[in-house]
């Protein structure tokens, strides 16, 4: 009976998550700047501008006493677990009662249909700086439980009982412009800054969160029956390998292996499977 030296060549692919480097995020012509390195541990997920005196252009109100809402979007580029956001405001005065509110895309038009609110803590801190003759705040917002979301586009606004806060703003560089909501109280109909006071706006912002560590480990194979070099395998053997990644599921249908006889002259072809 003919036997073969078995030489298993494999080639085979895990099913990686997506970068949360997004580089050109362009649905308005814009570019969103995402750093790709971890920041304490969690991914920057979005960012646009650190808040500066010099960039800063305008402020855009949110009020629940007046139903005013002002709401910027930002792109997730994979499921995450948002962790933080940071972003810079004027208030007077300070909100109270205050959470998350988040809804989703229409696609360009502002915001859409309105999520599950997040509870939040917001730590406010002074920067130093007045506008406007108005001391500008940053506001650290944690998220506890971290607030689970899908890979998408989205918007987001303060959810407040009380209080009366100026969004901080630089001229429209990222994504969709900032909409605004005066009177519906974040149901609508909202309006571009663009079409509000002829200017587009962008609010600065940061939003943190897990997406998971990156899988830099390339699947291998475990379990081989017959094993790799066995000789005198019959031509008729079952050959049984596993195929594991330790992170991610294996796309099986990257999976392509060759069997070789290394007894024949320059190991040729024996056989083929995917």
């Amino acid at each position: 009976m003919r036997t073969l030296t078995l030489v298993l060549v494999l080639s085979v692919c895990a099913v990686f998550a997506a970068s949360t480097d997004l580089g050109a995020i362009t649905p308005s012509g814009a570019t969103a700047y995402i750093p790709s390195a971890p920041n304490g541990g969690l991914d920057i997920v979005y960012m646009t501008d650190d808040f500066s005196a010099g960039a800063c252009v305008n402020g855009v109100a949110t009020s629940p006493s007046y139903g005013w809402v002002a709401a910027d979007d930002f792109v997730l580029a994979d499921d995450t677990d948002l962790t933080k956001l940071t972003c810079w405001a004027i208030n007077n005065p300070a909100p109270s009662g205050f959470y998350m509110r988040f809804w989703e895309d229409t696609g360009g038009s502002g915001p859409g249909s309105e999520l599950a609110n997040a509870p939040a803590t917001a730590v406010q801190t002074s920067t130093g700086v007045y506008l406007w003759g108005y001391l500008c705040y940053k506001y650290e917002i944690t998220f506890d439980p971290s607030y689970s979301m899908d890979a998408g586009h989205y918007w987001w606004a303060f959810g407040m009982s009380s209080g009366f806060v100026y969004m901080l703003c630089e001229a429209h560089a990222y994504d969709y412009m900032v909409y605004f909501d005066y009177g519906g109280g974040g149901a609508g109909p909202w309006y571009s800054s663009q079409y509000m006071w002829g200017e587009a706006y962008d609010f600065f912002q940061t939003v943190e969160g897990d997406t998971g560590p990156p899988d830099l480990d390339p699947p291998y194979v475990t379990g081989m029956d017959p094993d790799d070099g066995q000789a005198d395998v019959p031509t008729d053997s079952t050959i049984v390998f596993h195929c594991v990644d330790d992170l991610h599921p294996i796309d099986t249908t990257t999976i392509d292996f060759t069997v070789l006889d290394s007894t024949l002259s320059g190991d040729r072809f024996e056989s083929t499977g995917a």
